[in-house]
């Protein structure tokens, strides 16, 4: 079983990570010599794309500097941000297990925990949602590696080509 849930962990950080490094990617080689950024206390400030992809949140990356470098509107709001949210919560899950995932008290045992939740995930939803995000920021034709990927669903199993 722990091995079952260390592979589940290791999709939700996967599935995050290739998010956010593309974005970081998009960010870095963008060409682009000043990004505005905003900071924590909300203030907009211009930053180099190096700064940018060290201090902004992947939420801020995804949300408008990714979107206004590639000149395509914000994913908030759409379906898709919502794939990026459910791979998100089971990185932030996962990441930052909180007391109510780790014990219940007996009139709220009903309740799913995380470790429930990836019990239940289906291998595939979270990378095929990190493919859905990074699919939305190719405007125009997909670079082949988005096209077919390594892995596919057959049998209810990830099979490598």
């Amino acid at each position: 079983m722990f091995d079952y849930f260390e592979e589940m962990i290791f999709i939700a950080f996967g599935s995050f990570g290739a998010v956010e490094a593309y974005c970081n990617q998009l960010i870095v080689e963008s060409g682009v010599t000043q990004i505005r950024s905003k900071r924590k206390n909300g203030d907009i400030v211009m930053v180099p794309p190096e700064q940018a992809e060290r201090d902004a949140s992947t939420d801020e990356k995804l949300k408008r500097i990714v979107p206004d470098l590639l000149g395509i509107p914000t994913p908030s709001g759409k379906k898709v941000w919502e794939a990026y949210l459910r791979i998100k919560r089971k990185r932030d899950a996962v990441t930052h297990f909180k007391r109510h995932d780790q014990m219940r008290h007996a009139d709220r045992a009903h309740e799913p925990t995380v470790l429930f939740d990836l019990y239940a995930l289906d291998c595939f939803s979270l990378p095929e949602d990190a493919m859905e995000v990074l699919r939305y920021l190719q405007p125009g034709e997909l670079q082949r590696w988005m096209k077919n990927p390594e892995w596919m669903r057959e049998n209810g199993t990830a099979a490598v080509l």
